[in-house]
């Protein structure tokens, strides 16, 4: 504009989300939950069938067309939402064959791009990008089973190579005036990967029984933002979280025997990366904010349920559980100006996993090994941070880095 530019965009994906999870995310804002049903209920008011203008440019003939043709209400786009599952089961049967595959896959890819450019005397731009996905990937055997090779796996992974994306890419360039640049990229996975098997699996000497679950997506949430003018500001936030479960398990009272071996094992693998860039400049003042947040807290276990009882030949008994995630956080910024100038840049990566390997049979027979494990391997996870500042009178920076 010749005065003022102002360019905002709000793109929110929600995959198996429901309304409690909505007001947890704004609770976690600062938000109650009646402040967050006040607003979403404005929305709803707002975008009701009634508040529905017709264009001036149109017919009424193409004006009821167009409101026809789809919904206006938004809270009822958020909140109408329906369970994301993917589900393998056998269960209550009885079974007799040379093996049973029972597997439930979800595959998954988001790609949420946003851009946003503004100019003039004064320029503003706000970008959010926000994706949740939620659900659930099972496989189940339950019932009087005979082959020789049982095989129960769930997996959650991702799509032909493609990412959970989310990157935000914004600009705002002034003509000697104010130029301010926000972005927030937040992406989350709370995905509930589960195999299990249970009731009387029998074996012919020579199989394997192998009960194995595992989630190897990968997240990724890029933010990069940049704004000059008289005085530039530009603030770019990435946040990329895993809260989800993997667990494999033999279920209580069950009895698998005349296998040569069982495996029973739970895996959490794949990649978390948060990335911020925000750069400013200006010939009286500039300054710059990134921030780049990475947490994956997956619940991860293998369990042998209580009185289950075995017995394997000389493949053994192996129940393992294992955590591999590579976490990573990356924040830089930059501020150049002709008089003060002022960078800050944070990075945190954790890992606060939980994994576990439990027992609760009641008895195991085998000719081989007995291998319980439980591993957490955090190599992968790394923080960095850098930022950068330059000007005539003054320049400061101050960046920080956690692992």
């Amino acid at each position: 504009g010749g005065l003022a530019g102002i360019g905002g965009v709000v793109n929110v994906l929600l995959v198996g989300e429901e309304q409690g999870a909505i007001d947890d995310d704004g609770d976690e804002n600062g938000l109650s939950s009646q402040d967050t049903q006040n607003v979403l209920g404005n929305v709803a008011t707002a975008t009701d069938a009634g508040y529905f203008t017709p264009n001036a440019s149109l017919t009424a003939e193409e004006n009821a067309a167009l409101f026809s043709s789809g919904p206006t209400n938004v809270m009822g786009a958020l909140t109408d939402t329906r369970d994301a599952a993917t589900t393998a089961r056998i269960t209550g049967s009885v079974v007799t064959s040379s093996s049973v595959d029972v597997s439930g896959t979800d595959r998954t890819a988001t790609d949420a791009q946003l851009g946003a450019i503004s100019g003039g005397a004064g320029a503003l731009s706000a970008l959010v990008g926000y994706t949740r996905i939620n659900g659930s990937v099972s496989a189940t055997v339950d019932g009087a089973i005979t082959a020789s090779d049982i095989s129960v796996n769930a997996l959650s992974e991702d799509l032909g190579g493609t990412n959970l994306f989310n990157e935000p890419l914004i600009a705002a360039r002034v003509r000697g005036g104010v130029g301010a640049a926000g972005i927030m990229s937040n992406i989350s996975i709370g995905t509930s990967v589960n195999a299990s098997a249970g009731g009387t699996l029998a074996g012919d000497g020579y199989g394997e029984l192998v009960v194995q679950a595992a989630d190897t997506t990968t997240a990724l949430a890029d933010a990069n933002g940049a704004a000059a003018g008289g005085i530039g500001v530009g603030i770019a936030a990435a946040i990329a979280g895993r809260n989800g479960s993997v667990s494999a398990s033999l279920d209580d009272g069950s009895l698998a025997t005349r296998f040569d071996g069982i495996t029973v094992d739970a895996a959490n693998a794949g990649t978390l990366r948060a990335s911020s860039i925000a750069l400013s400049g200006g010939i009286l003042g500039a300054g710059s904010g990134s921030i780049a947040l990475a947490n994956d807290a997956t619940g991860v276990s293998a369990v042998i349920g209580s009185g289950v009882l075995t017995s394997t030949g000389d493949g053994g008994l192996s129940l393992t559980a294992a955590s591999t995630t590579d976490t990573s956080a990356s924040a830089k910024g930059a501020a150049v100006s002709g008089q003060v100038a002022i960078g800050a840049s944070a990075a945190e990566a954790t890992t606060s996993v939980n994994v576990m390997a439990r027992d609760n049979g009641r008895l195991h027979r085998t000719s081989g090994d007995l291998v319980i494990g439980a591993s957490l391997d955090g190599a992968g996870t790394s923080a960095d941070a850098a930022a950068a500042s330059g000007g005539v009178l003054a320049g400061a920076q101050a960046s920080v880095a956690l692992a």
